[in-house]
């Protein structure tokens, strides 16, 4: 009995001692300072691990945040940036196409203007009565004046706006096109018109019925006569071809010139021609001398125009 008791107060005590087995920590602050023991108890140091390591854990988890909420940030500053950046893209993109539509209007009244002034079709007028870009509801002249204006608005806006500047431009295109042409066929036409006199004097006889200064007969005559002192110069009164250099029985030392658009001319009596036939000429340019060859009175120059071969008065030519 004895015995049993002994043993089992051994057990018992073997037991405490194992649930109060403790740590020393010695602390030595210096060497020639007194030890200083910490006795901590298992339990007790292995809460004080946890916490460390619940602390540590707890640190390293707010750093991660911290450092991605900086990533965060900035990638939302960036964002904030390029926003901006494009809104105020979009902003000088709606003012370039404001400022582009306003010179495409004034492009199409000048070219009504025009059109009017050689009394052509009235198209650009009908152009310039259509609704103007961006006339729907609000155009972006009315956004870009606005205090508020929604990116999303602005940008569809400047869509719909190019997509019309895309047509107006390839029709506008096409109406100076068709100008050009006509205004080019016009200076052809001008340059090809004989509009002066070919040289200086005073006409003595007119594109009219007359006697004959020879035969006394009535009979047409189909030019003027500019009388003027002899060897004076005789110029091409527009563009034109030569075609014909000869003597006549009539009209003696003579040229004839092609200008195009049915329009021919003839100059007789000279007293020397300095052209060639097949030799291009321009307005201004000396082709002859005043003569006294032919059929004639005294020095003079005979000069007849012609459209579609029939003789016509050179005086309704004449704009000097």
């Amino acid at each position: 009995m004895r015995l049993f008791r002994k043993r089992k107060g051994a057990e018992e005590k073997g037991r405490v001692e194992r649930r109060s087995h403790s740590y020393t920590l010695m602390i030595v602050p210096s060497a020639h300072s007194r030890v200083r023991r910490l006795v901590v108890s298992e339990r007790t140091l292995r809460l004080m691990v946890a916490s460390a390591g619940a602390a540590a854990l707890l640190f390293a988890l707010l750093g991660i945040s911290f450092v991605r909420g900086m990533f965060q940030a900035a990638e939302l500053d960036r964002l904030r940036a390029e926003t901006v950046a494009q809104r105020e893209k979009t902003a000088q993109l709606a003012r370039g196409l404001v400022d582009m539509e306003n010179a495409m209007s004034r492009l199409r009244k000048f070219e009504a203007r025009l059109r009017t002034a050689f009394d052509l079709d009235h198209r650009a007028a009908d152009r310039e009565k259509t609704p103007a870009i961006g006339g729907g509801e609000k155009s972006l002249a009315d956004m870009l004046s606005g205090q508020e204006v929604r990116q999303a608005d602005l940008a569809g806006q400047v869509d719909r706006d190019l997509a019309q500047l895309r047509g107006r431009v390839e029709t506008q295109e096409q109406g100076l096109s068709d100008l050009v042409s006509y205004l080019e066929d016009r200076r052809s036409l001008m340059a090809a018109t004989p509009s002066i006199l070919p040289t200086r004097g005073w006409v003595t006889s007119g594109f009219q019925w007359r006697s004959d200064p020879f035969t006394q007969n009535k009979t047409m005559h189909r030019g003027l006569d500019i009388s003027s002192p002899l060897g004076t110069s005789i110029v091409a009164p527009a563009d034109g071809l030569v075609t014909a250099v000869g003597r006549e029985a009539e009209l003696g030392n003579m040229v004839s010139l092609e200008h195009g658009y049915g329009l021919q001319t003839r100059y007789g009596h000279a007293s020397r021609v300095l052209v060639r036939a097949g030799q291009q000429v321009r307005r201004g340019q000396m082709i002859a001398l005043v003569g006294n060859t032919g059929k004639s009175t005294g020095p003079h120059l005979h000069y007849e125009v012609l459209r579609n071969g029939v003789p016509v008065d050179p005086q309704d030519y004449v704009i000097n």
